[in-house]
């Protein structure tokens, strides 16, 4: 039995993991190949989450991995041996080599490399305990996993594995504490983080099979020493032996009158926000700092119009959090990260640097949005001279519109559900986004804006202004150029 591996160094700390390929085994193997070559990887490992092989396939596959047709460009592993010849070594043997740099992890098998910790686990079974381990592959899931989610299902049957599994499962999680949690599904399902016994969290991801219209692909950044509080994060939902409790599962196609059962959050590898999705929009990329980065507008309202955004996945800009000291508050304060602020702040000034005409800063932070940002317009070099009217123009559309504005346009703990603008010259205007102020339409910034610049709102929607993934290039490729001067992630 082999325990320990070691693979070459890579620069980046990624692994890539599909769903059930057994369907299209050398396609799915080709399509990790270019994604690990691309420009989000390279990665350390490609797991996948269930078979390979079938018995119709294996000869011919298995053949092609032999003779080197095709190959796999990183280590490769997978848990389920279905297809696999019925011989001493697949069913006796915890890892066994199938092919090069192909690995096959038996029932319960357990392999450390150099960096990472990766356990294969199969229901059924309550006398097995399990190490604490960095990555949980298991058959099923566990039976308790929805407790104290409040993310839906889109898809019925996705719910019905959720409800109708192994609660083995639910222990073999919780003595193993890993850090991401993998099973197979009919739809992608990303569970919020929840808190382990080893004092950290785990994230839960089903993924469907490989090639079909649901999500079948995950990539993630593997971050062992990360003690921090996710702020969506919710308490084990692993029942005590002793203790029974039910609880109604929520489905995306329910009304249980809770909006968020009906629309389920994206998750970041679902974002096109997230530096972690592999379909980012990485050409319109133009500088990453440490905590943030800025890449250009979709549909940009002028040339210059960027973007700043949080590389956390988060709804607004409390990306920390912390416990409160108000012994009535069991839920603990969340909070600007300083370093976050900071960096927000230098981009702020580095535009304001390549803009000396001024620039518009705003963004609408909303509870149940998905990864919060700030657009950055600079404003155009005919209306530079005009540009104290801007804020006036604003308040006065603002009120004939019914909206209350708030005199403190600093951010602060715990602050959600606004609209914030910042003028060149003038104090920043805030409107939240509550029962006290008519419905917020998100495009009305926008629309408002290019009222203001151009005479009329057709340039309101993105959409209007949208261009070929080559004038993007250019365009962004242009700012890359203007803002190298005051790059200050350089």
């Amino acid at each position: 039995m082999r325990t320990t591996a070691s693979f070459h160094s890579y620069a980046t700390n990624h692994r890539l993991v599909f769903g059930d390929i057994s369907s299209d085994p050398k396609t799915a193997i080709a399509k990790a190949n270019t994604i690990n070559g691309g420009k989000n990887g390279p990665f350390r490992a490609f797991i996948v989450v269930g078979k390979v092989f079938t018995k119709n396939n294996f000869e011919e596959v298995n053949g092609a991995l032999q003779d080197g047709s095709v190959s796999v460009d990183l280590p490769m592993f997978f848990t389920d041996g279905e297809g696999l010849p019925e011989d001493s070594a697949t069913n006796q043997t915890d890892v066994v080599d199938i092919a090069p740099n192909v690995t096959f992890l038996n029932q319960w098998g357990r392999l450390m490399t150099d960096d990472f910790i990766i356990q294969n686990a199969t229901s059924g079974s309550n006398d097995r305990k399990t190490a604490p381990t960095d990555i949980l592959i298991t058959d099923k899931w566990p039976s308790n996993l929805p407790r104290l989610s409040k993310v839906g299902f889109a898809v019925p049957q996705t719910a019905e594995r959720a409800t109708n599994n192994d609660k083995t499962i639910d222990a073999t999680s919780k003595d193993a504490s890993p850090l991401y949690h993998f099973s197979g599904s009919e739809s992608f399902w990303e569970r919020e983080p929840f808190a382990n016994e080893a004092g950290k969290h785990t994230r839960f991801i089903g993924l469907a099979p490989f090639g079909g219209k649901q999500r079948w692909h995950y990539a993630f950044t593997l971050k062992k020493d990360d003690t921090s509080t996710p702020v969506n994060a919710t308490e084990c939902p692993y029942l005590k032996e002793d203790k029974v409790e039910e609880e109604p599962l929520k489905r995306a196609n329910e009304d249980d009158g809770d909006p968020m059962a009906k629309k389920p959050r994206i998750a970041p590898s679902d974002c096109f926000l997230c530096l972690s999705n592999p379909n980012l929009a990485a050409h319109l990329v133009v500088s990453i700092g440490q905590e943030s980065y800025m890449a250009m507008a979709k549909g940009p309202l002028l040339p210059g119009h960027v973007m700043l955004i949080p590389i956390k996945h988060n709804p607004d800009f409390c990306t920390e959090s912390r416990p409160s000291t108000n012994p009535r508050h069991r839920h603990p304060v969340r909070f600007v990260s300083p370093k976050l602020a900071l960096e927000l702040r230098k981009y702020q000034i580095a535009l304001k640097q390549m803009h000396p005409g001024g620039v518009v800063f705003y963004e609408i932070a909303k509870a149940k949005g998905v990864h919060v940002h700030q657009q950055a317009v600079p404003i155009p070099q005919e209306k530079i001279n005009n540009v104290e009217n801007l804020r006036e123009f604003f308040i006065k559309e603002a009120k004939e519109c019914g909206f209350r504005m708030e005199n403190n346009g600093e951010l602060r703990d715990d602050q959600t559900n606004y609209f914030r603008i910042e003028f060149p010259n003038s104090d920043p205007i805030v409107i939240k986004l509550n029962r006290q102020n008519p419905k917020f339409d998100v495009t009305w910034p926008r629309k408002l804006l290019a009222q203001w610049f151009f005479g009329n709102k057709e340039r309101g929607d993105w959409r209007n202004c949208s261009q070929t993934e080559a004038e993007e290039t250019e365009a962004a490729d242009k700012i890359k150029g203007d803002f190298e001067t005051f790059d200050f992630t350089r």
